[in-house]
């Protein structure tokens, strides 16, 4: 599980992120700045640095991992207290770690945690892809022509002072640069919505679409259906059977019908619960009951098999997670209506922490 990637993620929402244990992640603000040695204008940024003395406190971390891996909060926290401990050990062994998209930790030589921040990364979405420039030029004093042209000793120096220099044309060539840039981020801004139409586009045009469609089709959605008008049966009244027809009677009765040996033949055969039942379908959308997770296999299996005995035929270990629990499922269905109709039984009757795994 890549944390660093996580904790990128929310620190693009989030002022600040906290790893139980280990210590606070937050952004700082980085001005825009005019580096003189190399000519050249930085746009502002904002970029990750770590507080080590914060180590607790409400952080969305674990709500972030528990929706992306599908986890228990508790086995979040586990994971996490185990993480720490794994990179605290590589440190005190003298090792780096690095935190994809955050950066690289060491200790120092009097036990302080260092940091060294991968700064390619930008928190700051104004300026978002936006690079260094090169600073416009300086305009340079115009140097007064002689009235007369010299002799010719002097005509070296004379055409010296009229031409211009490699560096005048440098000069020209990076403020032609600068303004080329500054006419791509005008028609940049002219090419971005202003956030009332940005408002507009993705909140009232899909309501208007909706109230549209629901006024086409109002027949369709709100109609009442007609009662079928009932039929006049004329009611006949019985007659007496002869003794032969009653004999044929009694002999049909005894013989099984054609609609009883039907529902004879699509009775369900009986299932052996010491066989594993069959796979989902694959290419399916399909919904499992969960009942439990176990870190041994063996745990997992026998559960399992005591559901089958009990009456759940489908009942089986399905899956292992990144932590290597083997879930067990009370039954797969491919209506979430069936399954959801029989998860407050399962609650009941088997764990009532049962729930539902979209698959």
């Amino acid at each position: 599980m890549k944390i660093g990637k996580y904790i990128s993620e929310l620190l693009y929402d989030h002022d600040s992120i906290i790893l139980p244990g280990f210590g606070e992640f937050y952004t700082q603000y980085n001005p825009a700045r005019f580096v003189q040695e190399e000519g050249r204008i930085e746009a502002p940024s904002k970029t990750v640095a770590f507080n080590p003395d914060k180590k607790y406190g409400e952080t969305p971390l674990v709500a972030h991992l528990c929706e992306q891996q599908q986890m228990h909060e508790e086995q979040v926290s586990k994971y996490l207290t185990d993480y720490v401990a794994e990179v605290s050990e590589l440190m005190a062994n003298g090792k780096k770690v690095e935190l994809e998209k955050i950066g690289i930790f060491s200790l120092g030589q009097d036990g302080a945690i260092n940091f060294d921040p991968d700064i390619a990364v930008n928190y700051l979405d104004e300026t978002s892809g936006l690079g260094a420039v090169s600073a416009p030029p300086q305009k340079l004093p115009e140097q007064p022509l002689p009235a007369d042209k010299p002799e010719k000793a002097d005509e070296a120096e004379y055409l010296s002072a009229v031409e211009p220099t490699a560096a005048d044309m440098n000069n020209q060539e990076t403020h032609h640069k600068h303004e080329e840039f500054i006419m791509e981020q005008e028609q940049e801004q002219k090419r971005t919505l202003p956030p009332a139409l940005r408002w507009i586009a993705f909140t009232v045009v899909p309501i208007l679409v909706i109230i549209i469609i629901l006024a086409i089709n109002y027949q369709y959605f709100f109609s009442c259906t007609r009662q079928p008008k009932p039929v006049e049966t004329t009611v006949v009244a019985p007659v007496e059977p002869s003794p032969e027809e009653v004999t044929d009677q009694q002999v049909a009765s005894q013989e099984p019908t054609a609609e009883a040996v039907r529902e004879e033949q699509q009775q369900p055969p009986t299932v052996d619960p010491e066989v594993e039942p069959p796979k989902p379908e694959p290419g399916r959308k399909v919904y499992f009951i969960v009942v439990g997770s176990f870190p041994e296999e063996a745990t997992a299996k026998e559960l399992a098999l005591n559901l089958r005995k009990q009456g759940a035929p489908l009942a089986s270990v399905f899956m292992t997670t990144g932590f290597n629990y083997h879930r067990v499922c009370y039954g797969y269905y491919y209506d979430l209506n069936e399954a959801e109709a029989l998860l407050d039984s399962v609650k009941e009757q088997v764990n009532p922490d049962a729930y539902i795994l979209h698959r």
